[in-house]
């Protein structure tokens, strides 16, 4: 999604993730309704939000590990996938860092891998590349 400042970009992002409930109509996603099936809707999305949501005494694989065991990946599962995500958001080298001692924009690559963990069908994005290096971007 695309616009300019207040043009409703997040505020659709929280509707379509029932975060907050639309005043009329209906999303589907994967086939579900938002409005009648939103468990169903919740099971297969993932949101990684405009503001990170972190705890500073935790580090990153915490982290990883807390939304695992939260979206029931199976414990057999859950090494490979962080170390996988680590990989993926260039943070291995500060797994065991708390996220006080971050920048920026590695608490960005950990909000984004966070909602890469579960492989969740649909992933919604709000502006997951803000405080990002160039790099980081592509």
């Amino acid at each position: 999604m695309l616009g300019h400042n207040g043009a409703g970009k997040t505020t659709t992002i929280q509707m379509l993730s029932g975060m907050i409930e639309a005043t009329s109509g209906d999303a589907f996603i994967n086939g579900y309704s938002l409005n009648h099936e939103t468990d169903q809707v919740r099971a297969n999305l993932s949101l990684c939000q405009q503001f990170d949501v972190l705890f500073d005494k935790l580090n990153p694989r915490e982290h990883l590990k807390l939304v695992a065991d939260l979206r029931g990946v199976p414990k057999s599962e859950v090494a490979g996938e962080i170390n996988q995500i680590l990989d993926l958001v260039m943070l291995q080298q500060k797994q065991h860092t708390l996220v006080e001692h971050l920048s920026g924009g590695m608490k960005r690559k950990l909000s984004l891998g966070m909602a890469l963990v579960g492989k969740a069908s649909v992933l919604l994005l709000d502006e997951p590349t803000s405080g990002l290096d160039v790099e980081s971007r592509s």
